[in-house]
């Protein structure tokens, strides 16, 4: 029997390590364009005036807006994520224009695999996949503190299941004929 109010006892956002590969697109971007621009400007000393050709201008304009555009939905999808763990659930809420929420009972968890690569254990972020009943996973990604946040969520697992136990209601009296006999007087 669930209590009416569970306290929660870890909430979380996203890491900013979730601007990693955005970023490192930009970034690899810029050093296209400014390579770019360099050639150019070494073919002017050579040949002379070469001006850029307007297409390429189309192409750094074109790549500009959509860089600042996945920057602006990433930045969304970071300030709107959460994810939330109670005494009785797991609460999540993660995405900006694919918005992807939900609820687990701790009792239905059966399993949580966690993955952590190397850039993540030395920034301090990882993604954790948790299975319940059904066999559907959720994967929580960019989780700061992974390990953290795992060993919170077992606990609370080993805390629910204890409490299901505790309050098992009683067993029905065994199956035998003793009720059909006469009662003695």
């Amino acid at each position: 029997m669930p209590s009416k109010t569970a306290n929660i006892l870890d909430s979380r956002s996203l890491h900013w390590g979730v601007f990693i590969p955005v970023g490192g697109i930009i970034l690899c971007g810029l050093i296209s364009v400014g390579f770019m621009f360099y050639l150019s400007s070494m073919l002017k000393t050579f040949v002379g005036t070469i001006a850029l050709p307007p297409f390429h201008l189309w192409i750094l304009i074109g790549a500009g807006v959509l860089s600042i555009l996945a920057f602006a939905v990433i930045f969304a999808k970071y300030r709107r994520s959460s994810i939330t763990l109670t005494s009785e659930h797991l609460k999540f809420k993660t995405g900006f224009l694919s918005l992807t929420s939900g609820e687990m009972a701790l009792e239905n968890i059966e399993s949580m695999v966690l993955f952590q690569p190397l850039l993540g254990r030395i920034l301090g972020y990882g993604t954790l996949r948790v299975t319940g009943n059904g066999g559907t996973p959720f994967r929580f990604t960019y989780l700061p503190n992974v390990t953290a946040f795992h060993a919170a969520i077992q606990s609370a697992i080993t805390q629910a299941r204890k409490s299901i136990t505790s309050q098992a209601p009683p067993r029905p009296p065994l199956d035998d004929d003793s009720r059909y006999m006469p009662k003695s007087r």
